[in-house]
């Protein structure tokens, strides 16, 4: 008879497509834990990663999007080469699906200077957004701050790019709100020869059997109800 044997993963030990994403950020004296993480794909290319961080854990996009407590996005650029101008034209399209034509108008100068944060990001670049509670977004390339922008409507205009009703990339979404109600499924090469089903379904509350093979974990999302 097959035993069914549950364990859990160390969160510190998350890797996507070779990228370690940390379990938890400080942001302004808070400490914010990983919700969720996932690949954003555009015709078959893994563009970069997103990790979404949250002061407590949510699957609801709604009420993330209405929030006023810190949170973090941080991108881990994938592909070789992502321009300016075609990181641009992400978030202007990103933006459009998900304002109405007045939103985007009283928003307008904000996301030209937003838009000029922006330089050419290449494999290895970090982007990171820090949305504070006190309204104001904070960019940052690689641990270097670019700009702050004002306004909780900024906010929910950007997190809605991911999160929104029209988001750039609707299985990522599913990612960044999955930690919160989510197992994960591992993939390991040459590992030992656990159960199948240990492999598969993994809560968080204990230490997975230990591998010194590489782990790459995918977020396996399922509802709480």
């Amino acid at each position: 008879m097959l035993l069914l044997l549950l364990f859990s993963v160390d969160v510190q030990a998350v890797e996507i497509a070779s990228v370690a994403i940390p379990p938890s950020v400080q942001v302004e004296n808070k400490t914010l834990h990983l919700n969720g993480a996932g690949i954003r794909s555009k015709f078959f290319f893994d563009i970069y990663i997103a990790a979404l961080y949250l002061e407590k854990p949510s699957a609801d996009d709604r009420v993330i999007l209405d929030s006023h407590r810190n949170k973090r996005v941080s991108m881990f650029i994938l592909y070789h080469e992502v321009g300016k101008e075609r990181l641009i034209q992400g978030w202007e399209s990103g933006f459009k699906k998900n304002l109405t034509d007045q939103q985007l108008l009283d928003l307008q100068g904000r996301l030209d200077r937003f838009n000029a944060f922006f330089v050419t990001a290449h494999q290895g670049d970090q982007i990171d957004f820090d949305f504070l509670a006190d309204g104001s977004t904070r960019m940052f390339f690689n641990d270097v701050q670019r700009g702050v922008i004002e306004g909780y409507d900024f906010q929910q205009a950007l997190l809605s790019i991911w999160l929104g009703s029209k988001p750039a990339d609707k299985s990522l979404k599913e990612q960044l709100l999955s930690r919160a109600n989510c197992k994960t499924r591992e993939r390991r090469s040459a590992a030992p020869l656990w159960p199948i089903s240990a492999l598969l379904f993994a809560p968080w509350n204990h230490h997975a059997p230990h591998s010194t093979s590489k782990m790459d974990s995918k977020w396996d999302c399922r509802s709480s109800t």
